[in-house]
């Protein structure tokens, strides 16, 4: 198993599952919600339409079979798997 750096610290980012390497790439989810409901009225865009969609985990794992070939280490299949989790907001009333 292999740790990430300080901004990684404590997370697994290469593991070996199976006998499969894994790949973990986070990407970073924080902050407002990614994905708003917009409507475009007189020249002016409004968030009038609920719910919007807050991003709160995206994590691709890459899982590469390894294989031997002439000598050298090399894989000779690869998944993708994705890890979304996400929450939508909805619209509050002023």
């Amino acid at each position: 198993m292999l740790r990430g750096g300080a901004g990684e610290l404590g997370r697994e980012v290469l593991n070996i599952q199976s006998g499969k390497f894994m790949i973990k790439l986070p990407f970073e989810t924080v902050g407002r919600v990614e994905l708003r409901g917009w409507e475009y009225t007189l020249g002016t865009y409004y968030d009038l339409s609920a719910p919007d969609i807050d991003i709160v985990r995206l994590d691709f794992y890459i899982y590469l079979t390894p294989v031997i070939r002439e000598g050298k280490l090399s894989y000779w299949d690869i998944q993708v798997m994705p890890d979304l989790d996400i929450k939508f907001t909805p619209l509050i009333a002023a």
